[in-house]
């Protein structure tokens, strides 16, 4: 017999012929710089890892490889646990898990790993950083597609093609980042209704049996992003407009802690109901407030933060960035800095952090996600999606997406020029050619 447990967010575990695979566990804590919380609390008697065998985590965004949640481990378990992970060029996660005393296994797209008899999971990449997993169970098929963004008819049908028979999907069911400043509801209401659309479209090429909408059981939480909550899709939201059943597959939500034998899940819809999920889960979205808070950081401190900064620019792509910069490809960040009484501070390639200025701002953020940002190579991919930050015009959203491109290419092993040609050609693919990408992704280990 087959079971599968719901745990949290993005993470359920599947258990079968002596082993037990755990998916994306995030546990406790917040994620994206203090942006997200979970919507429930995991209870404790899930927050075990006893009869855990096997972990895969699909990538590397906090709310699915949740570095305090993995720390939280036994050490005398963590030999005995295989952590199973898409193939990469930094092997980042790999060298970290291996520094915390647990086994490793890296899959190449579509390499299948036998975890037990009749207990399979294969791994392909998608996007930048991110993957999706086939789980071959007892003679049932889960499709975890979790974050990755198979928003089109053709994408979908190329991930159908890809891994066969599907019983079970899981997919995301809400935006999960920046779309917009307090007054842009509309265009919140849009990304949730985009949401939606990405799930017909999955529902339809896919033909699950099932669909487990998951992966999006979290909440803005902070007291610079807390408006973002104002139009994402909830439980009853997705069944008021998708209904429960879409094109032959029956949409279940589950909340942490339920338990159903796979096989009888699928073959008797009939004998589960989530009506009583969904009420939990309204209540929980009532009872959301922000509880989280920045802390002022110096323009001293920015300033030391910044020449770091361009120091590591500079050793990862020498003179490019100032150059691009010259040519007007690139273009200085004004940044109005809220609780520095709304000081003007410019970041450039090629002039540094520079104050005092009057030009008009591009963004608007406090002094803490700031720091953060120059801090760390991934940060303003981070606040992307915390939505911690302000665009002021238009052309301030397309300036600092062409300025942080830089840093999230080092954050995700992309140092040079064919690195990220290679990126680049992989995302015209995925979204001109699916197909194509998918084999290419499979034969070359992208």
């Amino acid at each position: 017999m087959a079971t599968f447990r719901f745990v949290n967010h993005a993470s359920f575990s599947i258990s079968h012929g002596g082993a037990t695979l755990l998916v994306d566990p995030w546990f406790f804590g917040s994620a994206f710089n203090d942006g997200w919380d979970l919507l429930v609390e995991t209870p404790p008697e899930l927050c075990s890892f006893e009869d855990v065998t096997h972990i895969w985590f699909s990538h590397e965004h906090p709310d699915h490889f949740s570095v305090p949640t993995i720390r939280s481990v036994p050490e005398a378990r963590r030999p005995e646990i295989t952590i199973i992970f898409q193939h990469t060029r930094d092997k980042r996660v790999v060298r970290f898990c291996e520094r915390l005393g647990f086994k490793l296994v890296e899959l190449k797209s579509g390499e299948p790993f036998e975890l037990a008899p009749d207990f399979t999971i294969a791994v392909w990449k998608w996007g930048l950083g991110d993957s999706f997993c086939k789980i071959d169970v007892d003679g049932v098929g889960i499709l975890n597609v979790n974050d990755c963004l198979v928003s089109t008819s053709k994408q979908a049908e190329a991930v159908a093609a890809t891994v066969g028979s599907v019983d079970v999907l899981l997919t995301q069911f809400s935006y999960a980042g920046w779309c917009g400043n307090e007054t842009d509801v509309e265009r919140r209401r849009a990304e949730a209704a985009e949401k939606l659309m990405r799930i017909r479209h999955q529902i339809a090429r896919i033909k699950p049996k099932v669909t487990i909408p998951f992966a999006s059981f979290v909440y803005f939480s902070h007291d610079e992003n807390f408006y973002l909550n104002d139009a994402v899709n909830t439980p009853a939201g997705v069944h008021g407009a998708l209904g429960r059943n879409l094109a032959g597959s029956r949409i279940h939500f589950m909340y942490p802690g339920d338990v159903v034998d796979l096989h009888d899940f699928v073959a008797h819809g009939e004998r589960y109901d989530d009506r009583g999920v969904i009420e939990k889960y309204t209540t929980a979205y009532a009872r959301i407030a922000p509880v989280r808070h920045s802390k002022t950081v110096s323009l001293e401190q920015l300033r030391t933060a910044a020449d770091a900064f361009g120091d590591r620019m500079r050793t990862s792509f020498g003179p490019i960035p100032k150059l691009l910069e010259m040519l007007g490809y690139v273009k200085p960040i004004v940044f109005r800095v809220t609780d520095h009484h709304d000081a003007a501070v410019r970041l450039s390639y090629r002039d540094g952090f520079v104050t005092g200025v009057r030009d008009p701002a591009d963004c608007q953020v406090s002094s803490d996600t700031l720091s953060f940002i120059l801090k760390n190579d991934y940060g303003f991919d981070t606040v992307e999606v915390s939505g911690q930050f302000r665009p002021l015009t238009p052309a301030g959203e397309r300036k600092l997406s062409r300025f942080f491109a830089f840093p999230i290419f080092t954050s995700n092993g992309l140092t040079n020029l064919l690195g990220i040609g290679s990126f680049l050609f992989q995302r015209i693919c995925r979204g001109k050619a699916p197909s194509l990408y998918v084999k290419l992704s499979s034969r070359s280990g992208w």
